[in-house]
């Protein structure tokens, strides 16, 4: 294909994709921040140039060419999948805008090239088109889809029920123990049976994925369902020592039971002849019993092991706290002959009794083999148990599918489909969805066309090996590639440049992770000559990189260690660790640390951004390490937030949503009429549900659920859920709901909404489709995609989530709060070790093998070690800023050894560039000692910006001559105004000095410098701190406390002074966690102030408002906050549309009409457009807040009565009454006063005449935008 591009052509830069290939298989390492999404975006528009140009002496059509429909693009979660389409499409956008500006500078006589880049534009145009029909999605969501499309190819029923991995294995078990192992035991027995199970297999071992036998048990048959033939459970065979040793033991107790009888014998001529006749009884039944075990030696019977070990437990007893289990039920004890106690021949013969049971028992434990046994019967009979329901599994998808491959049907089909694949996360894979990669791209097809893979991962970072994930899988594709397949395949070198962090945290890694200062790399799997080694990263030229640090005096390196204190106690560890981490957190946000650093919303030309708690992120290794941290946290007034991995669909939201769906589906049903009346949606009591009738066709209920049932018929889901979404009261704040968990339940809704839309158009759902994907991720049956909470994950406050969940995402400061456990205090369930066997065929194949007698234990504590190392190599490389990890004062045969062996190597040979350092505690005092070796980050940068003006690197991340694609320059976005906030708007507008027609004069126009943002208050944290500070932090606070407040507390009393202590501390806690008041005075001033604001602003009355006194005496259904808004523009002279985005405040229902509100915090004394005012004395009264709205608000104010005009459209239709048009109010806080009526408020009554020149103002502004740009350009 390279001999195609030539002469004249648009040339991708150089840059790593560049130099990929595409003729040959391609097998890429990319370590941690290294480019790894942009590589793959730009292989996509490199393999599609090329596809464009080798077809181009052809007479084929554009629609017929090969093109992105061709590309199979697989990553590991559901969000990455969506994030990659997003990138590739944005990619793709802005070559054809690359494109568009050579097509510009061209001279147009040139006739063929000219035509020739406008063909190739239309080519990617229609690339651009056909995204959606690109297969990019996750391993499961590929199974899936190919097993639906070819059921007969398959053998996949359409119509099987997803169900989650264990859910038929505990059907089988529970079954077994009710239909096999009952009719074996009495109800006793059975308990009996159970407690030996617990006895022997209660580990909690398993990483936390349970602790009881049944869980264990369920753990080794789904872990067998899914590796299959690449995992075997061993022991395989009944082990011929513990035969032995049972005989040994049986023997052994014969010999003590001989020894007891002597001793009984002494005790029968003290006691009755009835009590001595039970005892004889029953020492010849012991003796049968112990006759029975010898016969059953020979078959491992275990069933019947228990069976005859539960006739001593019938009446279980226990002595002096020490379990005979059961046996003393048989003879002489303290319950059955009180006066035992008193001869003297007792004790001994309880000494002897006691040996006898201890022996005994050691006969009894359940084998390993046994549980072996039982759990690959589990496991087999749910295959048969599924297959009989008709139900399939994430892992049978794979399995099914890779099955399936055999048939040449299928894979000649799949084949033609597919001529490029792309492999993301490749080390997150195992072997049965790497055979069918292989299958499809590698094995020799019958056809010579095209047809190529490639293979991208880290396998630094395989980390998920107890969900399945399989590195030996990774290491042998390697080596297949590089022997197998090296005459068509290239290994290439891994990615080098990192463009994530400071470059001297960049080379302080180098240095921690080097081969000569540890032995954390490389790292060596048993089983495989491939070891994985650690490659050193250089640091992105400057400009291009993500992290760029303004300024910083706080005395800390890129790099920190924390020297613990001398303890073998993980708990003080712990402790003094989160300490740690909650001071060093306060002291990084602090004035005298003087922290500046590059945020995504920071001016070009500032100084750089003040990190808040949102930017520190803790990393844990296991829950138990939270609680330290959350108590630190409390302690120092810390908010934060810890991320559990229960996930978005294993939200209330997301089962709430399912059961809405699942009613609208259910046409025609009553049942499901009623369902949905009593639902969120509409919150009708059971009492009042005989007032709702299905058939009546004036019921506003029945239309809107009919209209649902239309949009889903239609398969027009964004209008079904955002009718869903702002229609019902499924988004209304519920009185007994915290504001938080409103907050986040609404966010829920919207983000399953997004998922969802964002499933139906890549796989091309109907309704049908929707409610099957929804039911699979409710039920638990996913590819544990982390999908985090959105609104849980914008709060500001510190994040606390564990290693595993942090994977794939990057935060400016982190701490690793983990690893104080020492090797060998795990109760392991077994161990687990790999085997690679070599086949026939001469290919090696990778066996887990998971070993319940526990042999092999330096392989399992080496395996152990290996993952350790890759789980810190990932913590480590999360951090942009600075990284801080505790280090012990010694080796201890602990997780963190690692870093202190590696830490005290850096510190004997340290590396100039590096910038690391190491903070003890002072013995005395809160003060701490830190000593600094490298160099600063501000001298790291200017070195940096000397080496790139001596060497030419090749930039990763600057595609097509441009940026990359995670951050693209706003003129490209601005060309056609894809999406605009509001406040962009307004912000471009004044910067520019561009008029909106307003109510104003020409003398009154304000300058760019007085202008203020839409939807932020005007003064910074520095102003006046005259009672509350104004600022936009305040203005943020106390829109949040008026969101989350309940209205209606304030009707009943009289002054803010008499409001009850659940609202001011409610007031008062806000105020702490945001850190006002430098003592418990001032806060309580502070809250006092706050309280007078709330109370004035909702007892005073709104003016043109008749039907409630005040916003206190609103109810909770007749008001939305926060309320999200999208509109639409059509161009006028182009194709396309324009589109605004922001939020309101409040939208509230009163005298019958609709209105809307908005919070303004800031102070407007001495402000310049109240000086405009006629009057002077009072800047909150209605003159002066008229010249205000009008001077700086009134773009805001049009788009606003826009909103409520398309939001009464979608509700009521187009020709909705007029007379439901309210206004807009602005509330300023500061000015109202119940005594005063108007004071503070400003209503601009709206009309659609208004709404319609408001409309021409908004349209001319983002005309005046464009033509900034363009004339910017």
């Amino acid at each position: 294909m390279k001999e195609n591009l030539s002469g004249g052509k648009v040339e991708l830069p150089n840059s790593f994709a560049s130099e990929i290939d595409t003729t040959k298989h391609g097998f890429i390492e990319a370590s941690a921040g290294t480019g790894k999404t942009f590589t793959i975006v730009f292989l996509v528009i490199k393999i599609l140039r090329e596809l464009f140009f080798s077809e181009g002496e052809t007479d084929k059509p554009l629609e017929n060419r090969t093109g992105i429909e061709s590309f199979l693009v697989l990553t590991f979660t559901e969000k990455a999948a969506s994030e990659l389409r997003s990138r590739i499409r944005q990619g793709i956008e802005q070559w054809i805008q690359t494109l568009e500006q050579e097509h510009r500078r061209m001279n147009p006589t040139d006739s063929e090239a000219f035509a020739a880049i406008e063909r190739e534009r239309e080519y990617f145009q229609l690339q651009r088109r056909k995204l959606d029909q690109a297969f990019i999605s996750t391993i499961h969501g590929f199974c899936q889809r190919i097993l639906s499309e070819y059921p007969l190819e398959t053998g996949y029923p359409q119509i099987s029920s997803l169900v989650p991995e264990n859910t038929p294995a505990e059907e089988v078990l529970f079954l077994n123990m009710r239909e096999e192992w009952a009719p074996l035991f009495k109800k006793e027995q059975a308990k009996s049976l159970v407690s030996t199970l617990r006895n022997r297999f209660d580990r909690g071992g398993l990483k936390g994925q349970g602790t009881t036998w049944e869980q264990n048990l369920l753990r080794l048959a789904v872990l067998k369902a899914a590796g299959r033939a690449s995992l075997e459970i061993f022991p395989k065979e009944v082990n011929q020592e513990l035969q032995k040793a049972i005989t040994d033991q049986l023997t052994e107790c014969k010999k003590r039971f001989s020894e007891f009888r002597t001793k009984q014998d002494r005790i029968y001529s003290l006691i009755d002849k009835s009590l001595k006749g039970k005892l004889e009884k029953n020492t010849v039944e012991f003796q049968d019993l112990l006759t029975r075990f010898e016969d059953l030696l020979e078959t491992e019977n275990f069933a019947e092991f228990e069976g005859i070990r539960t006739k001593f437990d019938e009446k279980k007893r226990t002595v002096q706290k020490i379990d005979l289990y059961g046996i003393d039920s048989f003879f002489l004890n303290e319950e059955i002959f009180p006066d035992a106690k008193n001869l003297n021949e007792y004790p001994e013969y309880q000494k002897s009794f006691r040996v006898l049971a201890q022996t005994y028992f050691s006969i009894l434990n359940p084998s390993s083999y046994s549980i072996a046994r039982m759990a690959e019967t589990v496991q087999i009979e749910a295959g048969a148990l599924k297959n009989r329901l008709n139900q399939i599994t994430f892992n049978d998808m794979i399995h099914n599918l890779a099955g399936s491959l055999s048939s040449n049907v299928l894979l000649q089909t799949l084949r033609s489909r597919f001529r490029f694949g792309i492999i993301d996360e490749f080390q997150d894979t195992d072997s049965d969805q790497y055979s069918i990669f292989r299958k499809i791209f590698l094995e020799n097809p019958q056809t010579d066309e095209l047809r190529n893979l490639f293979l991208i991962g880290d396998p630094k970072q395989s980390i998920y090996g107890f969900r399945g994930a399989d590195i030996g899988t990774y290491l042998s594709a390697k080596s297949e590639f590089e022997t197998v397949f090296k005459e068509k395949a290239v290994v290439y070198k891994p990615l080098s440049i990192n463009y994530r962090s400071l470059p001297g945290l960049i080379y302080s890694c180098n240095s921690l992770f080097s081969e000569t200062n540890s032995d954390w790399f490389p790292i060596a799997e048993s089983g495989f000559t491939h070891r994985i080694s650690f490659t050193e990263v250089n640091p992105a030229r400057s400009g291009s990189s993500k992290s760029r640090l303004f300024s910083d005096q706080s005395d800390r390196g890129s790099l920190n260690a924390y020297k613990l204190s001398f303890s073998n106690n993980q708990d003080i560890l712990k402790k003094e660790m989160a300490s740690f981490i909650a001071k060093e957190i306060l002291h990084l946000l602090s004035e005298k640390s003087k922290l500046r650093i590059h945020k995504e919303s920071s001016d070009k030309k500032s100084n750089g951004s003040k990190p808040t708690f949102r930017d520190f992120t803790v990393l844990i290794r296991e829950s138990s390490d939270a609680s330290p941290l959350e108590a630190a946290f409390s302690e120092a007034g810390i908010p934060y937030h810890y991320y559990k991995k229960t996930g978005l669909f294993a939200s209330e939201e997301a089962f709430r949503f399912r059961s809405i769906l699942a009613s609208i589906g259910e046409q025609g049903s009553p049942d499901s009429f009623r369902k949905l009346i009593l639902s969120d949606l509409f919150d009708v009591s059971v009492k009042d549900l005989d007032g709702y009738s299905e058939y009546s066709f004036d019921s506003k209920e029945k239309r809107l659920i009919e209209s649902w049932r239309s949009l889903a018929k239609r398969r027009d889901f964004a209008k079904l859920f955002k009718s869903l979404l702002t229609e019902t009261k499924l988004p209304s704040p519920h009185p007994k709901l915290p504001k938080e968990a409103w907050e986040r339940r609404n966010s829920n809704y919207r983000q399953l909404s997004s998922i969802l839309l964002e499933q139906a158009s890549s796989q091309n759902l109907d309704f049908e489709g929707v409610l099957r994907y929804l039911d699979q991720k409710c039920s638990g049956g996913s590819e544990a995609d982390e999908t985090f909470f959105e609104s849980e994950f914008e709060e500001e406050a510190v994040r606390i989530m564990t290693i595993h969940a942090s994977k794939g995402l990057e935060f400016p400061f982190v701490f690793l709060m983990g690893g104080f456990s020492k090797y060998g205090k795990k109760n392991n369930f077994y161990t687990e070790y790999k085997r690679q066997d070599l086949l026939k065929d001469g290919t090696l194949k990778s066996v887990r093998v998971l070993d319940l007698d526990l042999n092999n234990a330096d392989a399992h504590l080496a395996r152990e070690k290996n993952e350790d190392k890759r789980l810190y190599y990932v913590a480590v490389t999360r951090a942009m800023y600075k990284f801080y990890f505790p280090l012990l004062s010694e080796k201890a045969n602990r997780p963190l050894d690692l870093f202190y062996d590696a830490f005290q190597n850096m510190k004997v040979g340290a590396n100039t560039d590096a910038n690391f350092a190491e903070i003890e505690k002072q013995e005395e005092g809160d003060n701490y000692f830190v000593k600094r070796w490298g160099s600063p980050e501000s001298l790291l940068s200017k070195k940096e910006s000397i080496k790139e003006k001596n060497v030419e690197v090749a930039d990763q991340h600057l595609p097509f001559g441009a940026r990359d694609v995670y951050s693209w320059p706003k003129n490209v976005e601005n060309r056609k105004t894809i999406m605009e906030s509001y406040s962009s708007l307004s912000k471009s507008i004044v910067l520019h000095q561009i008029e909106v027609p307003q109510f104003e004069s020409e003398e009154t126009r304000i300058q760019p410098s007085e202008q203020i943002s839409l939807t932020q208050d005007d003064a910074t944290e520095e102003e006046l701190t005259l009672d509350l500070p104004s600022s936009n932090k305040m203005g943020n606070l106390l829109h949040k406390i008026l969101e989350r407040i309940d209205f209606r507390s304030f009707r009943d009393y009289a002054s803010p002074q008499e409001l009850p202590e659940k609202i001011r501390s409610e007031v008062r806690n806000s105020l702490r966690v945001n850190r006002y008041g430098d003592g418990p005075q001032e806060l309580e001033s502070y809250t006092d102030t706050a309280l007078k604001f709330l109370w004035n602003t909702l007892r005073s009355p709104l003016p043109n408002l008749h039907a409630i006194p005040s916003l206190a005496f609103l109810e909770q259904g007749d008001r939305l906050h926060e309320t999200d808004f999208t509109l639409r523009f059509d161009n006028e002279n182009s194709a396309g549309f324009d589109f605004l985005n922001g939020t309101i405040d409040l939208l509230f229902y009163a005298d019958g009409r609709y209105w809307l509100l908005d919070w303004k915090s800031n102070r407007l004394e001495n402000r310049p457009a109240v000086a405009l005012a006629k009057t002077r004395q009072d800047p909150y009264d209605e003159n002066s807040l008229k010249n205000v709205v009008q001077e700086e608000y009134q773009l805001q104010l049009d788009l606003y009565s826009m909103v409520l005009d398309q939001w009464l459209q979608f509700r009521f239709g187009k020709a909705y009454d007029p007379n439901l048009l309210g206004g807009m109010y602005y509330v300023f806080l500061r000015g109202t006063d119940p005594t005063r009526i108007g004071r503070g408020f400003f209503l601009e009554p709206l009309t659609r005449e208004k709404i319609e020149k408001s409309r021409e103002n908004i349209r001319l502004a983002l005309s005046l935008k464009k033509r900034m740009i363009l004339e910017r350009e």
